[in-house]
């Protein structure tokens, strides 16, 4: 990409900028305790579309149109991301699958480090006096945890980059003595499981949304009503939008109430930028096959050329 000669394409033919109101391409996360509905929730949007990454047995009970992928080591995980990124099948792939649900991601990172410890014993096995190790922190100078962060962060980028609506599901844990970094105050702090080491934070960094799940409570029959969800933070909650306009908390936690939050937060933004809001994910973003991105290099290879012989 010359990117010059896109910048002067742009000043003479000015475009108004574009945001799509849907959920392709959009990246979310449901996180909490156990029972609230993340996952339900999470394939509802599409079961007909929706492919389940699980690294836990959570979709028994749920009908989907795509067979979910069981997770059991980070081989797996990283061979099935590949293919969903692969620009020679992506056009293909986008045209039945929308939304890519990972559940859960607090156990992607720990697959990550067990991976990293057994190749790190394989490669130094045959060292005088080597002692295999147990843990990611025993891989000296955090040589593992550097490892780890860099895979992940490779293959979460390239996922969330290539036009599906990525789920992240994980559960909740709580720090009792949180420090604010800003008034030092101490007070405790809910927040998604296994995100604050550098491997981890990928995932809490990553999303559009970050919606923190709470229990509905029962009716006065005694009957369980529905969860709800945080949309931007609390002071004892993460949660968060990248879109100020966005509501702050879902009072009936559902799939179509998600769609509606993001759908008016989308277009309360538009209003403000001065943007239009399209019908079509991909009147904002073009996916480019293998063959289209070679063309392209061959056309600028000759441009290029064409100006160094003139």
């Amino acid at each position: 990409m010359d990117i010059l000669k896109q910048i002067r394409e742009q000043k003479q033919n000015p475009k108004q900028k574009k945001l799509y109101a849907g959920m392709e391409g959009k990246i979310l996360m449901f996180y909490g305790s156990n029972n609230l509905g993340k996952t339900f929730q999470a394939c509802s949007f599409d079961p007909n579309k929706t492919l389940v990454l699980a690294t836990e047995n959570g979709v028994n009970a749920i009908s989907l149109g795509i067979a979910p992928v069981l997770i059991e080591d980070a081989g797996e995980f990283r061979r099935i991301v590949l293919q969903l990124v692969d620009r020679k099948n992506r056009k293909e792939l986008l045209e039945s699958i929308t939304y890519v649900v990972i559940d859960s991601v607090d156990r992607i990172t720990a697959l990550f480090e067990t991976y990293v410890i057994k190749k790190y014993n394989s490669d130094n096995f045959s060292k005088p006096d080597f002692v295999p190790i147990t843990h990611i922190s025993d891989i000296p100078y955090g040589g593992g945890y550097s490892e780890v962060n860099r895979t992940v962060s490779e293959l979460m980028n390239s996922l969330t980059m290539a036009g599906y609506c990525v789920i992240f599901i994980d559960h909740d844990e709580t720090n009792e003595k949180y420090k604010d970094k800003n008034t030092g105050e101490e007070y405790s702090y809910t927040f998604p499981r296994n995100t604050s080491s550098k491997s981890g934070s990928i995932f809490r960094d990553l999303p559009d949304w970050v919606f923190y799940l709470t229990a509905g409570g029962f009716d006065e029959r005694g009957v369980e009503k529905p969860s709800s969800a945080y949309c931007v933070r609390r002071k004892h909650v993460f949660a968060r939008s990248r879109y100020p306009e966005s509501a702050p908390f879902i009072e009936v936690f559902s799939a179509d109430n998600v769609k509606k939050l993001v759908k008016d937060a989308v277009e309360k933004r538009a209003e403000k930028i001065g943007a239009v809001v399209v019908d079509s994910f991909y009147d904002t973003i073009e996916i480019k096959t293998t063959e289209q991105i070679k063309a392209e290099k061959e056309a600028e290879r000759k441009e290029t050329v064409e100006k160094i012989t003139a």
